[in-house]
């Protein structure tokens, strides 16, 4: 099953990880494992930690999973809104991490529109 498919046995989006994974790599000293088809050594941890951040700020504000009401097309409005007051100059707030921030959530209502969050 490809990435991206979604899985029939979990109505989940099917990540490409797990024990049903059929490709294994192996390691220079010949160590084996899953493939997994992500190179998340390569975000940055520095721009993950502020997308944290963020989302704690905005859970103690107003409550930890209501990003998720939000629709993609808000998320979107608040991305813009953000690069265009960085690109203004305004140094009031974090755009650039509120940006990324509302990108991440536009882009997790696109995949999961009906998800409300662990605690629903």
């Amino acid at each position: 099953m490809s990435v991206g498919m979604m899985a029939e046995r979990t109505g989940e989006r099917d990540l490409g990880m797990g024990k049903d994974v059929p490709d294994i790599e192996t390691k220079n000293n010949g160590a084996r494992q899953t493939a997994i088809p992500y190179r998340f050594d390569l975000i940055d941890p520095i721009a993950m930690f502020e997308l944290a951040k963020v989302v704690s700020e905005g859970a103690k504000k107003y409550a930890p999973d209501n990003w998720r009401g939000l629709t993609v097309e808000d998320n979107l409005n608040r991305v813009l809104a953000h690069v265009y007051a960085h690109l203004a100059g305004d140094e009031t707030d974090d755009h650039l991490e509120h940006a990324l921030t509302r990108m991440v959530f536009a882009v997790a209502k696109k995949h999961r529109p009906d998800y409300r969050g662990r605690n629903a």
